[in-house]
């Protein structure tokens, strides 16, 4: 596939999973053997569509109206890398906060595998400091 059908796949990824939190979008953007490097080893989240359901799950008990602005989006061969801002309200329990309401801004970047027209595998780093300041946790 050309870089530049990646970075659809990859755009569709961030609006209809991210965004959305859409099941059928995520069994038809995610691998079966997609592999995390972002989550599975610090939260015990496993690898494959079920681990992206989970994490998506954690999200959006914890935040709503989230949105997503993409920053840059650069691709080459089978990689797509993405800069983008998460932005959403702060409306429920996360890692032991209970919801405040506030908006909170999380800047990152990741860098997405794509093979076969689906996610094969992730990596991402993102500033958590920011947001636990943001929140009052710090």
């Amino acid at each position: 596939m050309s870089a530049e059908v990646n970075k659809a796949v990859v755009g569709r990824f961030v609006e209809e999973v991210f965004v959305r939190a859409s099941g059928d979008a995520m069994e038809d953007l995610i691998a079966e053997d997609f592999r995390s490097h972002a989550w599975a080893k610090d939260f015990g989240i496993p690898d494959g569509p079920e681990g992206v359901r989970q994490f998506i799950a954690v999200m959006d008990s914890a935040f709503s109206n989230a949105q997503v602005h993409t920053e840059d989006v650069l691709a080459e061969g089978d990689r797509v890398a993405v800069r983008y801002v998460y932005e959403a309200d702060h409306t429920g329990e996360l890692m032991g906060i209970g919801a405040t309401g506030k908006r909170v801004s999380l800047p990152g970047i990741f860098i997405a595998r794509v093979e076969g027209g689906k996610l094969a595998e992730y990596w991402r780093q993102e500033d958590h400091l920011g947001p636990m300041y943001q929140l009052g946790a710090m």
